[in-house]
C-alpha cells in the first residue's frame, strides 16, 4: 500500500499531542499507541530509533506495526526524516508548524491512525519524536463517555445518521474484555469475522464504528455464551443503515454455522 503522506502543520490546540502525557487516564482517552524517538547520529545522516509503547502496549497490533513501518519509511524517503539537513529545510519551509523555539510539529492522518511528528533539527538533540494515536479507539472511548463529546462530536454523530451521504465503516473485534490481555483489531468485515471466529477468547465482541465517531456492538460472547445485540436498530447513527443491516445478516449466517461447536451456545438478546 502506498500511503502517500501529506503532513500538515500542527495547530496550537494540538501541541499536547506531540508530548507524552503524565496522566495515564488522559493517555488512555487519547488512545496513544506509543511513540518513536529518533535521531540522525553525529553526522546527521544516520537514523537511530527507539520505540516506547503506551497503554500497556495493548494497541500495538499487527496492522499498526505494518503501517508504522510504511509511514516511517516514506518519511525517510521523501520527507523530513531523510536526514538532519532535510529536516531543517522542511521546518524552515513550514514555519506555521512551530511548537516552540526550534521545535516544529506536523500531523499525518491515515484512515485508522493519527501520527504527530515533532521535529527538532539541531545537532546533538533527539531530532524527532513520532506519536501515534488510534482514531478507532478514540471513537470507542468517546462513545463510552457521555461527557466526552464536544459540540463538533455531536454534529459528527448527527452526520453519521444521515443516509443521504457516504460513510466510512470499520469493523472491530475486542478480545479478552476487561482483562490485562484485552486486545482490539479492526478492518474490513470479512477480516473481523475471521478474527472473531479464530479467537480462542471466551470474552469477545464484534462491532462497527461509523465515520470514526459512532460505535455499536453487534455480537458479544461472555464466558463462552454468545448473544446478538439489536442496539443498531435503535441508535440514530445505525438504524435503517443498509450497510449495517446487511452485515448483521452476514454475521447471523456465518456464526449460526458455528452453532454446533460445543463451547458456544447461541441466543438472541431479549429472547
Amino acid at each position: 500500500m502506498n500511503i502517500k503522506l501529506i503532513p500538515r502543520s500542527a495547530t496550537e490546540e494540538e501541541a499536547e499531542l506531540f508530548y507524552s502525557s503524565m496522566d495515564e487516564a488522559e493517555d488512555r482517552e487519547l488512545a496513544c499507541v506509543g511513540h518513536l524517538r529518533m535521531d540522525f547520529g553525529h553526522k546527521g545522516r544516520e537514523f537511530w530509533s527507539t520505540w516506547w509503547p503506551h497503554n500497556d502496549d495493548v494497541l500495538d497490533v499487527p496492522v499498526f506495526k505494518d503501517e508504522l513501518d510504511r509511514v516511517v519509511n516514506e518519511l525517510r524517503e521523501c520527507g523530513p526524516l531523510k536526514d538532519l539537513s532535510t529536516m531543517a529545510a522542511y521546518c524552515t519551509a513550514h514555519p506555521d508548524g512551530r511548537l516552540g523555539k526550534g521545535v516544529f510539529g506536523f500531523i499525518i492522518e491515515t484512515e485508522r491512525y493519527r501520527y504527530c511528528l515533532r521535529c527538532t533539527p539541531r545537532q546533538g538533540d533527539y531530532n524527532g519524536y513520532l506519536y501515534a494515536y488510534d482514531k478507532h479507539q478514540q471513537a470507542l472511548n468517546s462513545t463510552r463517555s457521555s461527557s466526552g463529546l464536544t459540540d463538533a462530536g455531536r454534529q459528527a454523530l448527527q452526520a453519521a445518521a444521515n443516509l443521504s451521504i457516504p460513510h466510512e465503516y470499520e469493523w472491530f473485534v475486542i478480545e479478552g474484555i476487561n482483562t490485562p490481555q484485552e486486545r482490539l483489531t479492526a478492518g474490513y468485515l470479512e477480516y473481523a469475522i475471521q478474527q472473531y471466529i479464530g479467537s480462542g477468547s471466551r470474552d469477545k465482541r464484534l462491532g462497527v464504528t461509523k465515520d470514526c465517531i459512532a460505535t455499536v456492538d453487534l455480537v458479544v460472547q461472555t464466558d463462552g455464551v454468545q448473544r446478538f445485540f439489536s442496539d443498531h436498530t435503535a441508535l440514530d447513527s445505525f438504524k435503517q443503515d443498509p450497510m449495517v443491516a446487511a452485515a448483521v445478516q452476514t454475521l447471523h449466517r456465518v456464526l449460526d454455522d458455528q452453532e454446533a461447536a460445543p463451547t458456544v451456545r447461541m441466543k438472541m438478546e431479549g429472547m
